[in-house]
């Protein structure tokens, strides 16, 4: 399952990024580690969102999540899923 949000304020994708990889994971936004910023470029994703004609895509992946932020502003967060060999 995916969560997404749109953000249209550069300023906002970071926090969009915790919050959603935090309610996939049910944890406090505050205590997800790593912090956001020793994982990716935090300018970059806000850079990615400042213009509406950027149609750029950068994927990653955090605290057990693969987070994808768009050029137009969507932020989507899903689980990563992990395989078990019996």
């Amino acid at each position: 399952m995916k969560s997404v949000r749109h953000c249209s304020d550069p300023d906002e994708v970071a926090v969009a990024v915790v919050e959603l990889v935090a309610e996939r994971t049910d944890r406090d936004p505050l205590e997800i580690e790593p912090r956001l910023g020793t994982v990716v470029d935090v300018e970059a994703l806000s850079a990615l969102i400042e213009s509406p004609y950027t149609t750029g895509r950068l994927r990653f992946d955090y605290a057990g999540c693969t987070v994808t932020v768009e050029g137009g502003g969507t932020v989507a967060v899903e689980e990563r899923l992990e395989i078990v060999d019996d």
